[in-house]
């Protein structure tokens, strides 16, 4: 896919900048207005979502027009992207995302970019969904490439979803913040994450969000259409 960059320079000036950074919604659009609900507390410039709107669960279009209604700047996912192409598994899961998502979401999707570039007070801001070089490469905090990737990136701030693991580090003088996942956590509990990230005068403060939700509609609607055992368990345990 080609790549696209937006250029976004802020006019602030002098006074913090402040988002929230999501990513990996999955369909799990009950997770994702406990999230939205606590954004609207914090006080932000603007909402980032890192992609994976779709997959996994079963509210693929009610997660597409929160989105759209919350104005986030949103690029797409490996899943959003898989399912564009049609190269998702025959399965149930690929099956009902292919039947139920709407002809006009299905558009948003096609229309989201690969990537986006921010310019923020003195800071460049890279957003993508696994890595500058792949849409599907994970940037765990040990992974051999994490740090590679992280000394050679021309951004100041690397912003990256995933993983579904929310993590902070600094390599030199470099950030890499992955917001994890807000549909579908790993952490072992039934908590979305996503982080409240604030720019001022080139300094940075980011903090993890974890904001708890009512996991039993996706639980029951997962098993009213027949998902597989492991999504169902994952969505109640909250683990991989």
């Amino acid at each position: 896919m080609e790549r696209v960059f937006f250029y976004h320079l802020s006019s602030k000036g002098g006074i913090r900048v402040k988002y929230a950074v999501i990513s990996d919604v999955h369909s799990n659009h009950v997770a994702l207005q406990e999230v939205l609900t606590h954004i609207k507390g914090q006080g932000v410039d603007g909402i980032i979502c890192l992609g994976d709107l779709v997959g996994y669960h079963t509210f693929p279009n009610e997660v597409i027009d929160l989105i759209k209604s919350s104005g986030a700047t949103t690029i797409m996912g490996n899943h959003d992207l898989k399912y564009l192409r049609n190269d998702h598994p025959k399965d149930v899961v690929g099956s009902f995302m292919a039947k139920h998502i709407t002809k006009e979401n299905r558009e948003y999707l096609e229309c989201l970019p690969p990537e986006h570039l921010m310019v923020v007070e003195g800071l460049t801001l890279q957003c993508v969904h696994g890595s500058p070089d792949n849409i599907s490469e994970y940037m765990y905090a040990d992974g051999d490439n994490t740090e590679s990737i992280m000394l050679t990136l021309d951004a100041d701030i690397l912003l990256a979803g995933h993983t579904h693991f929310p993590l902070i580090e600094q390599f030199g003088n470099k950030w890499y913040i992955n917001s994890g996942s807000v549909g579908k956590p790993k952490i072992g509990s039934i908590e979305a994450t996503y982080v409240l990230l604030s720019l001022l005068d080139k300094t940075v403060e980011a903090e993890i969000i974890y904001v708890p939700y009512d996991n039993t509609l996706i639980v029951e609607d997962l098993k009213r259409h027949g998902f597989p055992e492991s999504v169902i368990t994952s969505a109640m345990t909250g683990k991989a």
